[in-house]
């Protein structure tokens, strides 16, 4: 069932492993180890034949590309790293109640304590470790007592190492030092007015309530005046009126703290600095609550903070009523329909990348000529830096997603992960979804769909750029702008590898784009020319082909939200319109203005 087996230590394989042990370099904690991902194509130890990671330069190559690396690099020795995701086997009610109690996240983040566990709790990882001695691909197990301390010590440094992408993954999820909330700038000199009667707040909680509008959940309290107003709005139409806001900015942008209501402990609370535009700690907050006759040690929490909510918010979002709400989608995968994880805040590069992917002059540069590409790049004396090789790592993701090599691995993932659950758990082994076959297919949401994830490409096309080398989210045409500069840049380096009959990305996009100024008064004209590549085009949701029948549901929400409306339309996802806008009038309004 599984792709290899184990042999004991023949004599020529023990002088092998004595006369490479010298090359073995052992990794620390802090050292930079690529074992998760293969650096000529998207295999991982999860892959129908495992990973292997070259013991002295702590590269890792899928079984295609393992042997010309030892060619390129005189590496005989590797660790071969197979990983299982096994269901687990069917359990009671009882402890299904509990498992799920014991997985609530806690944190906004993934693949920490606390944080969100993604949609495989039903799954555990079955991992083997073994040494692979090249060109003969000969596994030994690592209890063996004839393997060379160098060699061993080598092996546990580099299992232990948590790798480059497990360090991006934390930091992009869990946060880094850049988005630590920090102490507000205005906690030392906050403005706070003397105290008047309607400044005041009742000592009774059921009468605070937004100045504007009157509700009485999500409040933030400002701690300069005492106004009481709603947050803002949120993206899943949550939130509040968002009068905190406008006070803020009503004020003179003067009164710049508040503090949520309901958040209030003797440890502190949430507060938002509106002139910061973050949130942030207040060192003085229990004073600045004084002031306003609020003792914090007599605070209880009640209400969820902003790092709860957006948990709550993330924990049930379903990703397809965005797009196709009410609508049942069928998940499609196979060549060009192969899917981008998100890294930690990387919609704005996938949502680039895959519009980039569907070009055919990029398709006939890189995808035709990837095998001599890849080729070249794992037998090139500079394998080493092949993390840095932009051609290389863009013909890599032409291959992962153009291809259908990643859905063959799937269904043979499938097959092997079954046979490692009947070893693990006996013969009598049955996963645990195949329990619930009544459910409707859309409970299966991610289950066929195909996803790769361009971890090198990021760091690659990101690295030395203010914002784009972070992990925060980013504007996708502003990405688009500094992605087609580089790429540019990067095929200039290397015009000898590609197709040069092929027009670059950048020509592809420019356009010459002319401008009239006419003076009001004098009638004078004036035109002005400029390349560029984006067109900037108004969205004008009148020019929707249904643009009727989204007025008519526009009205229909007023009537309801107004108590007039038929009680038949109280599910918002019933028939929800979505405005269709031809591209062609977008375009023929712009070049008619």
């Amino acid at each position: 069932a599984f792709p290899f087996s184990t042999m004991p230590i023949t004599a020529d394989v023990l002088a092998v492993l004595q006369q490479e042990a010298q090359k073995c370099r052992t990794p620390n904690e802090n050292s930079q180890v690529e074992k998760d991902e293969c650096m000529l194509s998207f295999d991982s130890p999860f892959s129908p034949q495992g990973l292997y990671t070259n013991l002295n330069t702590w590269k890792s190559y899928g079984r295609d590309y393992a042997e010309l690396d030892s060619k390129a690099t005189g590496q005989k020795l590797y660790l071969y790293q197979k990983k299982y995701n096994v269901i687990k086997p069917q359990k009671s009610d009882d402890a299904s109640v509990a498992e799920e109690a014991d997985t609530e996240p806690t944190k906004l983040a993934i693949g920490v304590d606390g944080g969100f566990t993604g949609f495989d709790s039903d799954t555990e990882v079955q991992t083997e470790h073994m040494l692979c001695v090249l060109p003969s691909f000969t596994l030994i197990e690592l209890s063996e007592n004839d393997i060379p301390s160098a060699v061993s010590q080598c092996i546990a440094g580099i299992v232990a190492n948590k790798g480059i992408s497990a360090h991006e993954e934390f930091k992009a999820w869990h946060g880094d030092d850049d988005d630590e909330v920090k102490e507000s700038m205005h906690s030392d000199a906050l403005v706070q007015l003397a105290l008047s009667d309607g400044m005041r707040p009742s000592p009774n909680r059921d009468d605070w309530k937004c100045s504007e509008c009157g509700e009485k959940e999500n409040l933030w309290f400002n701690l300069s005046d005492g106004y009481i107003g709603c947050g803002r709005r949120q993206w899943d139409g949550s939130g509040g009126c968002g009068a905190a806001l406008r006070h803020f900015d009503a004020s003179g942008k003067q009164y710049p703290l508040s503090v949520k209501l309901g958040t209030i402990t003797p440890k502190g609370a949430d507060v938002y600095s509106y002139a910061e535009d973050s949130m942030v700690t207040d060192k003085h907050l229990a004073t600045h609550l004084a002031h306003f006759g609020i003792d914090i040690m007599q605070q209880e929490k009640y209400d969820k903070t902003l790092n709860e909510m957006e948990i709550s918010l993330n924990k049930d979002f379903i990703y397809g009523a965005i797009v196709e709400s009410g609508k049942h989608l069928q998940h499609v995968c196979g060549a060009g329909l192969i899917g981008l994880v998100n890294l930690g805040n990387s919609c704005y590069m996938n949502s680039v990348l895959q519009s980039l992917l569907a070009i055919p002059e990029l398709k006939r540069k890189y995808l035709e000529s990837a095998s001599q590409l890849l080729l070249h790049a794992a037998s090139s004396s500079s394998s080493e830096n092949l993390a840095n090789d932009f051609v290389t790592q863009f013909a890599k993701l032409m291959v992962g997603t153009m291809t259908t090599r990643y859905v063959q691995q799937r269904d043979e993932s499938l097959t092997l992960d079954l046979a490692k659950g009947k070893q693990v758990y006996g013969a009598d082994y049955v996963p645990r979804s195949n329990k619930d076959k009544q459910k409707n297919d859309a409970d299966d949401e991610g289950v066929s769909c195909v996803a790769i994830k361009p971890r090198m490409l990021k760091r690659l096309v990101g690295a030395g750029h203010e914002e784009f080398s972070t992990n925060r989210q980013q504007d996708a045409v502003e990405y688009f702008r500094h992605f087609v500069e580089f790429m540019n840049r990067q095929e200039r380096t290397h015009a000898a590898l590609l197709d040069k009959t092929v027009p670059s990305l950048k020509s592809l996009f420019r356009m010459q784009l002319e401008e009239r100024l006419q003076c009001v008064q004098s009638g004078k004209v004036r035109y002005s020319e400029a390349q560029d590549i984006v067109l900037k085009v108004d969205v004008d949701l009148s020019l929707a082909s249904n643009y009727a029948e989204y007025q008519l549901q526009l009205k229909q929400q007023e009537q309801q939200q107004d108590g007039d409306g038929d009680s038949s339309m109280t599910d918002k996802e019933k028939n929800k319109v979505i405005p269709n806008i031809p591209f062609e009038r977008l375009l023929q309004k712009y070049l008619a203005e």
